[in-house]
Order: C-alpha cells, then structure tokens, then sequence
C-alpha cells in the first residue's frame, strides 16, 4: 500500500510538473506568435519603405538622365557657337586686310568689317550665355548626381533592414517549430 502510495504521489507530481511545464510554453508560444506578428508588421514597413525609395531612385536617375542630355546639348551648341566665333574672326581679319590694301577705295569693304565685327560681338555675346547656360546645367547635374547617390545609399539602408527582419522572422519561426516540438515530446499533447 505505500508503494502504491508513493508511485501515485510520483505520478502526481510529474503531471503537475509536466503540465505547469506545459503552461509555461505554451505562454511562451504566445508571446513568439506575438513577437512573429510584431516582426511581420515591421517587415511590411521596411519592404514598403524599400519599394518606396526604389521609385524615388528611378525618378531621380530619370532626371538625371534628362540633366546629361541637357548639359551635351548645351555643350554642343557652345561648340557651334566657339566654331562660328572662330569663323567670324577670320572673316574680319580677311576683310580689315582688305580694307587696308585697298586704301579709300575700299569703303564698301569697311562696311563689311564693320558688319562682321557686330556679328562678331553678337556671337561672342551669345556664346557666353551659352557658357552660363551650361555651367548651370552642369551644377544642376552634379546635384542631380549626388541625389542619386544618397537615395542609392538610402535604398541600400532599407534592404539592409529588411533582410535582418526576414533572419529574425527565421530565427523566430525556427524557435516556434522547435518549442513545438518539444511540447510534444513532453505530453504528447500538441501545443495550445
């Protein structure tokens, strides 16, 4: 009779150590769901940040392509402009020659030089606001440039967050799966 007494006082007490066992993991099952859910939730966030930057990025590099077309456009023209210059400066050299040979009698072609010098100034007018222009537009690229860059670094931030979540959200769930097995293991009753 105590023999009985003591196996049925032994087989009291490992189900009470067994199941208040069980109701401690079974809480801590409750708060991994809820750090799983939490870690989901901020997952969604950053993946949602990310595409975010993404579409920023491609704007900006989409401007800064249209800021790289401008600039060689403004550059080439500045070619064109320093090439007729050139032009100009010959003709008028041409033509003051001329004028100086032929001494009174080239009176028409003083007009002329005087003709050539005003279109001369004109282009080297025109050909310094396209100097301007195109200091702008390289100042406007260069920001452009560094846009890019810091919404590149941004981007790359974000994914960097976003794949210590997602091993986070592995770690957990593999924590999950392993209480979960050792609940079974000790009752053989599946967890709550």
């Amino acid at each position: 009779l105590a023999r009985v007494r003591a196996e049925l006082e032994g087989e009291v007490r490992t189900r009470e150590h067994r199941d208040n066992r069980l109701s401690l993991d079974s809480q801590e099952v409750a708060m991994l769901r809820e750090k799983e859910h939490q870690l989901r939730a901020e997952v969604a966030r950053l993946l949602a940040q990310t595409e975010k930057q993404a579409e920023r990025l491609k704007s900006a590099q989409e401007r800064l392509a249209g800021e790289q077309h401008l600039v060689t456009s403004q550059d080439l023209k500045l070619s064109t402009q320093k090439s007729r210059i050139a032009e100009l400066e010959g003709s008028l050299a041409l033509a003051s020659e001329q004028s100086g040979a032929l001494g009174g009698a080239g009176l028409g072609q003083g007009e002329k030089a005087e003709s050539l010098r005003k279109e001369l100034e004109q282009g080297r007018r025109e050909a310094a606001g396209m100097a301007a222009r195109l200091a702008e537009c390289q100042a406007s690229l260069a920001e452009a440039d560094r846009r890019v860059a810091t919404l590149g670094a941004a981007q790359a931030q974000r994914w960097e967050e976003f794949c210590r979540m997602a091993d986070s959200m592995k770690n957990l769930s593999s924590d999950m799966l392993s209480q979960g097995q050792a609940n079974r293991t000790i009752g053989g009753h599946q967890p709550l």
